[in-house]
């Protein structure tokens, strides 16, 4: 089931528990108001079910933007929300180290990534231009456009993406996969590490991951 319709299936189904509720509480009213006007009794109930899935979807949309654990519950396997450190293997063998933002929300993941040196000067930028997430297989598939400081001009490639899931969790701990950055391809390794606030931190995070991965 996607998040969406997971989402979507919590809305349902909070909508109709409220909705219940309130016909069981009002019921002496309801009935009196049928009653006299049926027509009428029909239309509100409609109305008052469409404004109380409105209420909840706007509610449960707020709360999912700001609240990382029922993110991680709506999303599941698929949860990828956060910064993500790693590496890849460059032109000649060089080795870049990289910080990768992923924004997701129920219709759309946005990605925005930069790699660096091993002095820890800017090596490149990119950003996500369109991205398929399959977590039943647990992959993900995007098309990017990559900013290279040493090119004249942009490059734009497809990158696949295997998830590494924690077998605690079952949501994605890591990310490997080739990049194809004409004319070449280039494996990495990502984590997902907060607090990636200085160069040291990164390198450090990113050594480490290099390291666990052999």
């Amino acid at each position: 089931m996607s998040a969406a319709a997971k989402f979507h299936g919590i809305v349902v189904t909070l909508t109709a528990v409220v909705v219940f509720t309130l016909a069981t509480i009002l019921k002496p009213m309801i009935d009196d108001a049928a009653g006299r006007y049926a027509a009428l009794g029909v239309l509100a109930s409609a109305l008052s079910t469409v404004g109380v899935y409105t209420l909840i979807a706007k509610a449960l949309s707020a709360t999912l933007e700001r609240l990382r654990l029922f993110q991680r519950f709506v999303f599941g396997r698929s949860y990828l929300h956060g910064t993500w450190a790693g590496w890849f293997e460059g032109h000649a063998g060089h080795r870049r180290w990289t910080v990768q933002t992923f924004l997701q929300t129920l219709y759309d993941l946005r990605i925005n990534g930069r790699s660096y040196d091993d002095a820890g000067g800017l090596h490149a930028t990119w950003k996500v231009l369109a991205s398929r997430v399959d977590d039943a297989d647990g992959t993900m598939t995007f098309a990017y456009e990559m900013d290279i400081l040493s090119r004249g001009e942009p490059v734009r490639g497809i990158t696949t993406i295997q998830f590494d899931y924690d077998p605690k969790t079952r949501r994605p701990a890591a990310l490997s996969g080739l990049a194809r950055i004409s004319p070449t391809r280039c494996e990495f390794r990502s984590m997902n590490k907060s607090g990636l606030t200085t160069w040291s931190r990164l390198k450090k995070a990113c050594v480490k991951l290099r390291s666990d991965s052999r």
